[in-house]
């Protein structure tokens, strides 16, 4: 019987909001229900717009939300969670300090999956992140994920599992579970590293489909 104290969390969702994704923010609480998760993180792409709107429906249904976003720099992807606002800089560094002074937590995504995504690789090691996630369920280079793992548990990181989900059937592929109500107590067992992990991928087929909509949306804008 599974302990109504704990609560699954994906930590790094897209809205429509991000061009490649087709997720929206009027369906989301009732996608996360039917998904059996207990809150998101919401990550766009270098956009909080649909932050004010997720925060109200994930609230009135009684599910965590946490307010993110998914920066691009030219040295790769950031992930910043907890935060109101995008850091205005667009430079690694300068984003990370910006998370930082938010009381927030960086997380470098998907970091040596470097197929198709603009991850960090080796450069992680001249940055200090918050933490990294060590199971991406949209990973293309599997092993990759064993990679993060291990330079994780080296450089003594948070390490999370997510789904990066850009389509409603990629929810909750990964997530985290921790003893928690509220996203205060959720930014806790992240900091304590206080939480388990569990993650499934998804198909491949979920790059062509992204790919697909930014393309269709581009051509229609």
């Amino acid at each position: 019987m599974r302990n109504p104290l704990r609560v699954k969390i994906d930590l790094h969702v897209h809205s429509f909001y991000s061009l490649d994704s087709s997720i929206p923010v009027k369906r989301l609480a009732k996608l996360i229900k039917l998904k059996n998760l207990d809150g998101i993180a919401l990550t766009d792409h270098d956009t909080m717009r649909g932050v004010p709107q997720a925060k109200e429906l994930l609230e009135k249904a009684h599910l965590i939300f946490i307010p993110g976003v998914e920066i691009s720099t030219p040295l790769g992807h950031v992930v910043g969670l907890f935060i109101s606002e995008v850091p205005p800089q667009k430079t690694l560094p300068d984003a990370l300090d910006n998370i930082k002074s938010q009381g927030g937590i960086s997380i470098a995504p998907h970091p040596f999956d470097t197929s198709l995504r603009k991850s960090l690789g080796k450069k992680i090691f001249n940055f200090k992140f918050d933490g990294m996630e060590i199971f991406s369920s949209r990973c293309i280079l599997r092993k990759s994920d064993l990679l993060a793992k291990q330079v994780c548990k080296d450089l003594d990181l948070i390490g999370i599992a997510t789904s990066d989900a850009h389509s409603w059937t990629e929810l909750g592929n990964s997530y985290v579970e921790m003893d928690a109500q509220t996203s205060d107590e959720v930014l806790l067992c992240l900091r304590r590293k206080k939480f388990l992990i569990y993650g499934s991928y998804s198909p491949l087929r979920v790059h062509l489909r992204s790919h697909f909509s930014k393309f269709l949306r581009l051509v229609k804008f």
